[in-house]
Protein backbone atom coordinates (compact mmCIF):
# COMPACT_ATOMS: atom_id res chain seq x y z
CA UNK A 1 0.00 0.00 0.00
CA UNK A 2 1.29 3.44 -0.93
CA UNK A 3 2.59 5.39 2.05
CA UNK A 4 0.55 8.48 2.96
CA UNK A 5 2.37 11.81 2.87
CA UNK A 6 1.50 12.53 6.52
CA UNK A 7 3.19 9.27 7.51
CA UNK A 8 6.49 10.81 6.44
CA UNK A 9 6.04 13.66 8.92
CA UNK A 10 7.58 13.93 12.40
CA UNK A 11 5.73 11.27 14.41
CA UNK A 12 5.63 13.20 17.69
CA UNK A 13 4.22 16.29 16.01
CA UNK A 14 1.70 14.21 14.11
CA UNK A 15 0.66 12.46 17.34
CA UNK A 16 0.15 15.89 18.91
CA UNK A 17 -2.02 17.03 15.99
CA UNK A 18 -4.13 13.89 16.29
CA UNK A 19 -4.52 14.52 20.01
CA UNK A 20 -6.19 17.80 19.08
CA UNK A 21 -8.34 16.34 16.31
CA UNK A 22 -9.56 13.22 18.12
CA UNK A 23 -10.53 15.23 21.21
CA UNK A 24 -12.07 18.54 20.13
CA UNK A 25 -11.44 18.51 16.41
CA UNK A 26 -13.22 17.48 13.24
CA UNK A 27 -12.46 16.56 9.65
CA UNK A 28 -15.05 17.61 7.06
CA UNK A 29 -14.90 16.34 3.50
CA UNK A 30 -17.10 17.36 0.58
CA UNK A 31 -16.21 14.85 -2.15
CA UNK A 32 -18.42 16.50 -4.76
CA UNK A 33 -16.77 19.90 -4.39
CA UNK A 34 -13.36 18.38 -3.52
CA UNK A 35 -13.09 20.46 -0.35
CA UNK A 36 -11.56 19.29 2.90
CA UNK A 37 -11.62 21.18 6.19
CA UNK A 38 -9.63 20.34 9.33
CA UNK A 39 -10.92 22.15 12.43
CA UNK A 40 -10.15 22.40 16.14
CA UNK A 41 -12.44 24.13 18.66
CA UNK A 42 -11.46 25.36 22.12
CA UNK A 43 -12.07 28.04 24.72
CA UNK A 44 -8.54 27.93 26.08
CA UNK A 45 -6.18 30.28 24.25
CA UNK A 46 -3.12 28.12 24.97
CA UNK A 47 -4.68 25.09 23.27
CA UNK A 48 -5.53 27.14 20.19
CA UNK A 49 -1.99 28.53 20.05
CA UNK A 50 -0.49 25.05 20.33
CA UNK A 51 -2.79 23.69 17.60
CA UNK A 52 -1.81 26.51 15.25
CA UNK A 53 1.91 26.03 15.98
CA UNK A 54 1.64 22.29 15.38
CA UNK A 55 -0.11 22.75 12.02
CA UNK A 56 2.46 25.32 10.92
CA UNK A 57 5.40 23.08 11.85
CA UNK A 58 3.90 20.04 10.11
CA UNK A 59 2.45 21.56 6.96
CA UNK A 60 3.66 25.19 6.79
CA UNK A 61 0.01 26.30 6.98
CA UNK A 62 -1.31 29.10 9.17
CA UNK A 63 -4.83 28.14 10.33
CA UNK A 64 -7.54 30.77 10.27
CA UNK A 65 -9.53 31.52 13.42
CA UNK A 66 -13.18 32.45 13.87
CA UNK A 67 -15.40 32.82 16.96
CA UNK A 68 -17.88 30.07 17.78
CA UNK A 69 -20.06 31.19 20.67
CA UNK A 70 -17.84 31.34 23.75
CA UNK A 71 -15.19 29.24 21.98
CA UNK A 72 -12.96 29.72 18.94
CA UNK A 73 -12.47 27.60 15.82
CA UNK A 74 -9.02 27.22 14.29
CA UNK A 75 -9.18 25.70 10.81
CA UNK A 76 -7.63 25.25 7.41
CA UNK A 77 -8.60 23.75 4.05
CA UNK A 78 -6.82 20.85 2.36
CA UNK A 79 -8.65 18.01 0.64
CA UNK A 80 -5.50 15.88 0.54
CA UNK A 81 -4.71 16.23 4.24
CA UNK A 82 -8.35 15.83 5.22
CA UNK A 83 -8.60 12.56 3.29
CA UNK A 84 -5.33 11.22 4.73
CA UNK A 85 -6.22 12.17 8.32
CA UNK A 86 -9.68 10.68 7.86
CA UNK A 87 -8.11 7.47 6.63
CA UNK A 88 -5.54 7.03 9.43
CA UNK A 89 -8.19 7.74 12.10
CA UNK A 90 -10.81 5.53 10.41
CA UNK A 91 -13.26 8.40 10.19
CA UNK A 92 -12.13 10.08 13.43
CA UNK A 93 -13.12 6.97 15.39
CA UNK A 94 -9.77 5.32 16.15
CA UNK A 95 -6.30 6.19 17.42
CA UNK A 96 -3.86 5.45 14.55
CA UNK A 97 -1.63 2.39 14.68
CA UNK A 98 1.58 4.43 14.56
CA UNK A 99 0.59 5.79 17.98
CA UNK A 100 -0.74 2.53 19.44
CA UNK A 101 2.40 0.68 18.34
CA UNK A 102 4.77 3.63 18.71
CA UNK A 103 7.31 4.62 21.31
CA UNK A 104 6.33 5.80 24.77
CA UNK A 105 7.34 9.34 23.73
CA UNK A 106 4.88 9.28 20.83
CA UNK A 107 2.13 7.93 23.08
CA UNK A 108 2.94 10.54 25.72
CA UNK A 109 2.67 13.38 23.19
CA UNK A 110 -0.72 12.13 22.03
CA UNK A 111 -2.07 11.56 25.54
CA UNK A 112 -0.89 14.89 26.95
CA UNK A 113 -2.57 16.75 24.09
CA UNK A 114 -5.79 14.72 24.09
CA UNK A 115 -6.24 14.91 27.88
CA UNK A 116 -5.33 18.61 28.02
CA UNK A 117 -8.22 19.21 25.61
CA UNK A 118 -10.82 16.69 26.77
CA UNK A 119 -9.67 15.93 30.29
CA UNK A 120 -9.46 17.51 33.71
CA UNK A 121 -9.47 16.82 37.43
CA UNK A 122 -12.44 16.32 39.69
CA UNK A 123 -11.64 17.61 43.17
CA UNK A 124 -13.33 16.66 46.43
CA UNK A 125 -12.39 18.55 49.58
CA UNK A 126 -12.42 16.49 52.79
CA UNK A 127 -11.50 17.39 56.36
CA UNK A 128 -8.30 15.41 55.98
CA UNK A 129 -7.31 16.95 52.67
CA UNK A 130 -8.12 17.00 48.99
CA UNK A 131 -8.98 14.04 46.79
CA UNK A 132 -8.82 14.12 43.01
CA UNK A 133 -9.25 11.98 39.92
CA UNK A 134 -8.33 12.48 36.30
CA UNK A 135 -11.48 12.52 34.16
CA UNK A 136 -11.37 12.15 30.38
CA UNK A 137 -14.43 12.79 28.24
CA UNK A 138 -14.79 10.79 25.03
CA UNK A 139 -18.04 9.88 23.30
CA UNK A 140 -16.67 7.07 21.14
CA UNK A 141 -16.36 3.74 22.95
CA UNK A 142 -13.69 2.55 20.51
CA UNK A 143 -11.40 5.44 21.46
CA UNK A 144 -12.14 5.07 25.19
CA UNK A 145 -10.96 1.45 25.05
CA UNK A 146 -7.78 2.45 23.24
CA UNK A 147 -7.11 5.23 25.74
CA UNK A 148 -7.51 2.81 28.66
CA UNK A 149 -4.96 0.48 27.09
CA UNK A 150 -2.35 3.17 26.45
CA UNK A 151 -2.81 4.78 29.87
CA UNK A 152 -2.32 1.38 31.48
CA UNK A 153 1.14 1.21 29.85
CA UNK A 154 2.04 4.28 31.93
CA UNK A 155 0.69 2.73 35.12
CA UNK A 156 -2.50 4.79 35.00
CA UNK A 157 -5.55 2.66 35.73
CA UNK A 158 -8.89 4.00 34.52
CA UNK A 159 -12.49 2.84 34.53
CA UNK A 160 -15.28 3.66 32.10
CA UNK A 161 -18.09 5.25 34.12
CA UNK A 162 -20.74 4.34 31.55
CA UNK A 163 -21.40 8.02 30.76
CA UNK A 164 -18.73 8.61 28.10
CA UNK A 165 -15.98 9.30 30.65
CA UNK A 166 -12.85 7.54 31.87
CA UNK A 167 -11.90 8.10 35.51
CA UNK A 168 -8.53 7.35 37.09
CA UNK A 169 -8.46 4.78 39.88
CA UNK A 170 -6.30 5.27 42.98
CA UNK A 171 -3.68 7.77 44.05
CA UNK A 172 -0.87 5.89 42.30
CA UNK A 173 -2.55 6.47 38.94
CA UNK A 174 -2.78 10.18 39.72
CA UNK A 175 0.90 10.29 40.67
CA UNK A 176 1.91 8.38 37.53
CA UNK A 177 -0.10 10.77 35.37
CA UNK A 178 1.64 13.78 36.94
CA UNK A 179 5.13 12.28 36.66
CA UNK A 180 4.87 10.58 33.27
CA UNK A 181 2.39 12.64 31.20
CA UNK A 182 0.83 15.72 32.78
CA UNK A 183 -1.25 18.44 31.16
CA UNK A 184 0.12 21.06 28.79
CA UNK A 185 1.55 23.98 30.76
CA UNK A 186 -0.72 27.00 30.90
CA UNK A 187 -3.99 25.17 30.19
CA UNK A 188 -6.83 26.12 32.56
CA UNK A 189 -10.15 24.42 33.40
CA UNK A 190 -13.12 26.12 31.73
CA UNK A 191 -15.89 25.11 34.15
CA UNK A 192 -14.32 25.28 37.62
CA UNK A 193 -15.52 28.21 39.73
CA UNK A 194 -13.46 27.19 42.75
CA UNK A 195 -10.16 26.42 41.00
CA UNK A 196 -10.49 28.26 37.69
CA UNK A 197 -7.61 30.60 38.60
CA UNK A 198 -5.24 27.61 38.68
CA UNK A 199 -3.90 25.72 35.68
CA UNK A 200 -4.73 22.03 35.37
CA UNK A 201 -1.17 21.11 36.33
CA UNK A 202 -1.34 23.38 39.38
CA UNK A 203 -4.59 21.74 40.50
CA UNK A 204 -3.05 18.31 40.01
CA UNK A 205 0.00 19.26 42.09
CA UNK A 206 -2.26 20.73 44.79
CA UNK A 207 -4.17 17.45 45.05
CA UNK A 208 -0.98 15.37 45.20
CA UNK A 209 0.52 17.66 47.85
CA UNK A 210 -2.56 17.36 50.06
CA UNK A 211 -2.14 15.51 53.36
CA UNK A 212 -3.58 11.99 53.37
CA UNK A 213 -3.54 10.10 56.69
CA UNK A 214 -3.04 6.33 56.73
CA UNK A 215 -6.15 4.30 56.09
CA UNK A 216 -7.62 6.78 53.60
CA UNK A 217 -7.85 5.32 50.11
CA UNK A 218 -7.96 7.28 46.84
Amino acid sequence: MRKLSIERKDKKLLAKLLGFLLSDGSIIIDERKRIGKIKFTAKDRKLLEEFNKTVKKLFKINPKVSPKGSATDAWFHSIKLAEELWRVTKGVSSIPQFILNGSMEIKKEFLRTFISCDGGITVTVHRWGIEGRIVIGEGKESIRKQLMKILNEFGIITKDDGYNHLRSVGRKSLTNFYEKIGFMDGVYPVRSKQFGHLSKNEILLMVLSSHRPKGIRG
